[in-house]
């Protein structure tokens, strides 16, 4: 798949096939909470500039996420992907049965908060995600 990087640090990359209309990010490391603001930024900035509506975020390489990233990602982050114009979320999670516990609740805490106006939907497998994306 032709993926351009957009954005790189040393805990997360950014990626998008303009082409097929698709974004990529994926968590490289564990984050802190303003590592996690960072990239949900610069995310939030690149669906805008692009106007990309399906994205695939790798979370595997998170860890266990500390309070404030957990509270962070469940009342604005997806606020702010609300509000960007994504239409599609295919999200691979850990193979850790408990960080994958975690990741989902933070999503059903913002469905629940109405932060939610896209479709989500939660894979073990990347392939999967692009699969369900139309990748």
């Amino acid at each position: 798949m032709p993926l351009k990087t957009l954005y790189l640090t040393d805990y997360c990359k950014i990626d998008a096939d303009l082409e097929r209309k698709l974004l990529r990010a994926q968590w490289l490391r564990p984050v802190d909470e303003q590592e996690a603001r960072q990239v949900g930024a610069k995310l939030c900035q690149v669906l805008r500039e692009t106007r990309l509506e399906r994205l695939v975020i790798d979370t595997r390489a998170l860890g266990t996420l500390d309070p404030g990233v957990k509270e962070w990602m469940s009342t604005s982050f997806f606020c702010l992907l609300s509000q960007s114009g994504l239409k599609q979320l295919g999200r691979v999670l850990p193979d850790s049965a408990f960080s994958r516990v975690s990741l989902k609740a933070i999503s059903t805490r913002a469905e629940a908060l109405g932060g939610v106006n896209f479709m989500l939907k939660n894979f073990t497998d990347e392939e999967q995600a692009y699969l369900w994306l139309g990748y």
